[in-house]
């Protein structure tokens, strides 16, 4: 009973992680000005963390993919802080 129980949340893990996923690459489309940033460093933090909950039921190639969106989120919403760490 453990082990399907562990399944089928992984399973649902992933499958919400690419939800989350699908709806940052939505926000990360949209302009510069129609950005929200904090809803956008919400979804895409909520996808890789529910990505790791996943453990082996998700792809590698969508775990690298959620890995992009993530530093791409990161890149445009905090610039200035970026700037410093690469000093």
């Amino acid at each position: 009973m453990h082990r399907i129980t562990r399944f089928e949340s992984q399973t649902s893990c992933k499958e919400l992680a690419l939800v989350y996923h699908d709806l940052h690459k939505i926000q990360l489309v949209d302009g510069p000005e129609e950005t929200c940033h904090l809803f956008g460093l919400t979804t895409s933090l909520n996808a890789l963390n529910l990505a790791e909950a996943a453990k082996d039921r998700i792809k590698a190639v969508d775990m690298i993919d959620i890995y992009v969106g993530v530093a791409l989120r990161i890149k445009a919403s905090i610039p200035n802080f970026l700037h410093f760490i690469q000093r």
